[in-house]
Parts: structure tokens; sequence; C-alpha cells
């Protein structure tokens, strides 16, 4: 009798539980991901919830902007600074000015309420336009959509972006259409513009449905077999000549994987040859060896996208893209914001070469581009062939241990990116017959000019920016092969 009992009792919670759960927007016991038209993830998370007559839910505050040179990362979350739920089925959102926007998830179809007002000058109605059975993420569930209008003091309809969007909830999972409400009802963010939009539904945690966090491991997630190969370029060169630059082929092979519980070890061939040119000579270096790398936890990359990491005094978030495969961007190296010591964080102005630095699901990273913000050039990473999974991407490059560039200390050639002109510089005043013919990336011949000893001056201003490539040469062979890049 006292088993029966007890039953009876664990079926009446659950039955509770489930009812509680009806409607709400928002569930505290999961993260929801959402994507805008853009392909932009963001997720809820409730860091803690306040128990009073109603339940108020506080959701993990992404970086946002409060005047021209004031950032908080913790202030408020993209979904707005808190929601209330009430038990009459009202979910009330706080928007960028401390205003309340009102869901009633309880409405029946055709129920018209008053979401939004603004001093009597603005009115946003409410209204419940369909209650279906929709299929999302797999998951077949009950679901009420809401449209908005606004209307002026006098309730005239005016035109409005908040009259476009709609609002879906769904009865055991939340919102399934919701939009940024902290920018409700036409707020928008004056850097990293930022407007209103409406964002759907892409993924939960429970159930683990559709897309989640990517975390560290998942992105060196390599299998006995996968193969990539990359390619690295970089340059910087000056108007006197003086610089370097940089062309960096490498191909991985994974050959062993030896998982534990904190770590993952992986055991790899690295074929790899590295062309570098300085005003004065050039070197060339070839790889071809086995190597080990140790893969452990990273806390700062495994933060969900838009969850602020804040290191001292310093604070920046990392972005996803909903895209196939899953990636992830670091922009710490351009948007980091400093603490100033008045409630306000301030972004840190730097130069250079500034990244965005892109981490991809099962294929490593980081790739990125960028260009020099003190000389003539940049530098970019690049996945350009991959094999993983009985899947081929891209185009083999093919590395040996014979120089791809001839190389002669006796000629420089600069500068390497040009805009309207190259220098060739000779040293050697044996040469004879000395030509420069320039390609384009097809190989086809663009240009020839007969070369002089000492300095000579070649018009490039006719040409298209883009990457061609320089071949000198005298009466018997090739004296040097590069790429000229023409901003």
């Amino acid at each position: 009798m006292r088993r029966i009992e007890i039953s009876l009792i664990f079926v009446l919670i659950s039955v509770i539980s489930t009812f509680g759960q009806e409607y709400q927007t928002i569930n505290s016991n999961r993260i929801a991901f959402f994507g805008n038209g853009h392909g932009n993830i963001r997720c809820i998370r409730i860091d803690s919830v306040k128990h009073q007559s109603d339940s108020t839910l506080f959701p993990f505050a992404t970086i946002q902007q409060f005047g021209y040179d004031c950032f908080s990362p913790v202030a408020a979350s993209w979904i707005g600074k808190s929601v209330t739920m009430e038990d009459d089925g009202l979910n009330k959102f706080i928007n960028k000015t401390g205003d309340t926007i009102t869901l009633k998830v309880n409405a029946s179809l055709g129920e018209k309420w008053i979401a939004f007002a603004l001093n009597d000058s603005l009115k946003i109605e409410a209204t419940l336009i369909s209650h279906d059975t929709l299929t999302f993420l797999g998951i077949t569930d009950s679901v009420k959509t809401i449209k908005f209008q606004a209307y002026d003091k006098s309730m005239n309809q005016f035109d409005l972006e908040i009259n476009y969007m709609n609002i879906q909830i769904s009865k055991f999972h939340g919102f399934i259409t919701t939009m940024n409400f902290y920018f409700f009802p036409n707020f928008n963010a004056d850097y990293q513009y930022e407007i209103l939009e409406e964002y759907h539904l892409i993924g939960l945690s429970s159930p683990k449905v559709g897309v989640n966090n990517l975390t560290w491991f998942e992105v060196n997630d390599f299998q006995v077999g996968d193969e990539l190969h990359v390619l690295d370029e970089s340059s910087c060169w000056y108007g006197d000549g003086y610089g370097s630059s940089l062309i960096n082929k490498a191909i991985y092979k994974y050959l062993e994987r030896t998982d534990y519980s904190d770590s993952i070890v992986y055991r790899y061939s690295r074929t790899q040859s590295t062309f570098t040119t300085f005003t004065d000579r050039s070197e060339f270096k070839y790889y071809n060896d086995t190597l080990t790398r140790t893969i452990k936890p990273d806390p700062q990359f495994d933060k969900l996208p838009g969850e602020p990491i804040i290191n001292e005094n310093e604070t920046f978030n990392f972005f996803m893209t909903n895209e196939t495969p899953l990636s992830k961007l670091n922009p710490s190296g351009y948007e980091r914001y400093r603490f100033n010591g008045d409630s306000c964080w301030q972004m840190v102005i730097v130069d250079g070469c500034l990244t965005n630095e892109k981490y991809i699901k099962g294929l490593g990273g980081p790739y990125y581009s960028c260009t020099q913000a003190f000389c003539l050039g940049g530098a970019k990473r690049k996945l350009v062939y991959y094999k993983k999974a009985g899947v081929s991407w891209g185009n083999p490059i093919t590395v040996t241990e014979i120089s791809d560039f001839p190389a002669s200390k006796d000629i420089m050639i600069y500068p390497n990116p040009a805009k309207n002109q190259v220098v060739a510089k000779i040293s050697n005043i044996n040469y004879q017959g000395l030509q420069i013919l320039v390609y384009d990336i097809q190989g086809r011949l663009q240009k020839t000019k007969k070369l002089e000893i000492d300095n000579s001056m070649i018009n490039i201003s006719d040409l298209n920016p883009g990457v061609y490539f320089l071949k000198i040469v005298d009466n018997v062979k090739i004296l040097k092969m590069d790429r000229l890049i023409i901003e």
C-alpha cells in the first residue's frame, strides 16, 4: 500500500511539473539556441531565478552598448534584462530603457492585448493569430503564433518593422521564433550595428537536438585517416623595399588517436614547406616528420556564443555561425573592451593585422585573413583541402623538397602587395637579357618588360587588383619566381 502511495505522489508531481511548463517562453533548466537571417547564433541560458509572488528569470548577460564609448558585459541579455513569469500566464520582458513587453502565453485564438505602451505616444497590440500543431527540430508540439501592430497615441495604425515580425511559442519547448527584446520595439546599437529582428530556434540542450554549443574537443575531433591541407601567406613591405613575405604549405595526416578522460592525444604526419623572401635574400625550408599533439579542455572557448569572457579588466566573447560545418569566431584581435573604472567598459583601440579567428567543427583552426595597418601586406591562413570520414573538399596542395619558387639573392622585387608600380632591384652586373614576365592566376601572360641593371620600375597600374605571378629570366634560365598582390 505504501509503495502505491509513493507511486501516486510521483505521478502527481510529474503531472504538475509538466503542466507548469506549458507555454512558457523560456525554460530555466535548458539552453535554447537561435539563429537569425544572417546565420548568427544566440542562446538563452538562465543563470538565476528570483521567486516572490512571481518568478523572475535572469539570462546570462551579453556585451551591450549604453553610450558612445560605454559598454557592459554584465548589465543585460540580448533577450532583455529579465523575464518575469506571472501565474496568470503573462511573460514580461524588459527592454533597453527598462520598459516592459508583455506576452500572454495562455491567450485564446484571436485574442488581443497591449504588449507595449510608451507614454501614450506608441502602443503595440499583440494578437494570437494561430494555434497549430507544428514540427520543428524533429519535435511535434502545439504552437501559438503572435503578431504585432503598432499604433500612435490616437490608435491610428502606422508602419513599424515590428508589424512584420511574429513570435511563436510551443507548449513544452518554449520559443520557436523570438526576437532580441532588448531592442524592442525599434531601438538599435550604434557599434556593431544591431537592430530588432527575428530569431528562430535551431537547437536545444534538453532534449539535445539541433545545433548546440561548439566545444574545443569538437573543433579538434579528428579520426585516423583524416587529412588537412593548410596554406599560410603573409607579407609586410615598406616603401624603401624593407620587409618580408612568407608562403607556407602544410599537409597534416592523422595516424593515431588516444582518448583519455580529460584529453585526446594525436600522432600525425606533417609535410611542410616554407618559402620566405626578405629584403636581401630568400629562404626555403622543408619538413617531413611525425609529431604528437595533446588536446586539453579550453574553458574560454567552450563558453556559449555571446557569453562574455572577463579576464581581469578586459572582456570579449566568441560568436557562432549557423553553417555546415559549424564554426566559432574569436574576434578578440580587434573587438575587445577594457574596464575604465566608472561602470563603463571602453573599446580597446588596436592596430596591426586584426583578425577574426575561425575554428571549424572537426577541421581545426584558427583560419583567418587580415590586412596590415603599418605596412603593405597582410596575413591569411586558410584550409584549402580536407579528407574526412570519406568526404573530400577543396583542391589538394603538393609539398616537395624542392622549392616551388626559384629565387636569386641578387634580385629583389618590392613592394608586395603593390598598387601602381613595383621595383626590380638587380645587383649582379653579369646578368644578360633580363626580362620580367607577369602572369595572372590562370597562367595567362599579362605584361613583359626588359630589365636594366640597378633599378627598373614596372608600371602595373593597368592591371586589375588580385594575385599575379612574377617570373624573372635571363637568356638561359629562370632566376626568380614570386607572387605579386596588386591592391
